[in-house]
């Protein structure tokens, strides 16, 4: 599915009327939009009969934290990450809910992966479309992945930040800590992980957790549901394929989907804000943000909408 090299065009065009065939009148529209790009295979296939994407993670942890409300877009203040335009972070006197999150993800429509993101603030779409609507969701600023397929598709199907980088995932030792990163669980990001390209000892992000083992598995801790349905936005970036604008997808605008999560276990874990992360652009100073607490899920199902324009 995520092939790095497509295939020629004439073959490329056969298995697009085939594969637009094979899903059915179900979700014929959205299958013809991957295959007429061009680049089927490559970056995304067409999603699943129910008009969704499958993924499966043996762990996701998510930190929440207090943090500064980001500024307007091309504001240019040190430490703050701008948000594009049309969107509008919910805050209270100048503070939002953001954090970071990993995910270790087993099955995806780009094969297994990990991926680390910071979250910025809690956004609602402001044009009166999507204030009809009641689009809002958690904002992602910095999208990091350990696959160059996935890093495609994340930013041409869902308009996500993403860059590749290395990413290392250490259980805690008997003391509690993660080699020298300090106590589980955590979030270092190298100073190499930045816009110049540099090339650092890796592994250039480091997340640590607890084991495993030291926690119960099963029923899930209240007030956590065992299914539960996120709206989530993203998009805004600067540039889009032209093919990709041609038959809709246009990873400039804003985009709004469903996330649905079933985990098979849970548990809270103690808060933690993020270290490291000079020359990470945008900028971010991890030194405001006031950590709140964590949760990890364990062997998810989830379920992702296709993204629609707001």
């Amino acid at each position: 599915m995520g092939d790095s090299s497509c295939r020629p065009r004439r073959q490329r065009r056969r298995s697009c009327r085939a594969a637009a065939i094979a899903v059915g009148a179900g979700v014929a529209v959205g299958a013809m939009a991957f295959t007429r790009s061009g680049r089927p295979g490559c970056w995304a296939p067409p999603p699943a009969a129910n008009g969704v994407y499958h993924f499966r993670a043996a762990r996701a942890s998510l930190q929440l934290c207090v943090v500064p409300v980001p500024g307007p877009a091309r504001s240019g203040i040190p430490g703050v990450v701008p948000l594009p335009e049309g969107l509008q972070s919910l805050s209270l006197f100048g503070w939002t809910i953001g954090g970071s999150f990993f995910v270790d993800w087993e099955d995806s429509p780009w094969g297994p992966y990990r991926e680390v993101g910071l979250l910025s603030c809690l956004a609602i779409a402001t044009s009166a479309a999507a204030l009809a609507s009641g689009a809002w969701g958690a904002w992602a600023s910095h999208v990091w992945v350990d696959s160059k397929d996935a890093t495609e598709g994340g930013r041409r199907l869902y308009g996500l930040p993403a860059t590749t980088c290395t990413i290392a995932a250490e259980e805690a030792g008997p003391d509690g800590c993660v080699l020298a990163f300090g106590r589980a669980p955590l979030l270092h990001i190298n100073d190499g992980v930045g816009p110049l390209g540099r090339i650092d000892t890796p592994p250039r992000l480091m997340v640590g957790f607890l084991p495993r083992a030291s926690r119960a598995e099963g029923e899930l801790p209240w007030p956590l549901p065992s299914d539960l349905t996120l709206p989530n936005l993203s998009g805004g970036l600067r540039e889009a394929d032209p093919q990709d604008v041609e038959v809709g997808f246009d990873c400039r605008r804003l985009l709004s989907y469903p996330i649905r999560l079933r985990p098979g276990g849970a548990s809270f874990l103690p808060g933690h804000a993020p270290t490291g992360g000079n020359g990470v652009v945008p900028r971010l100073d991890f030194s405001a943000w006031l950590p709140l607490f964590g949760v990890e899920l364990l062997d998810v199902e989830i379920e992702v909408g296709v993204p629609e324009a707001l």
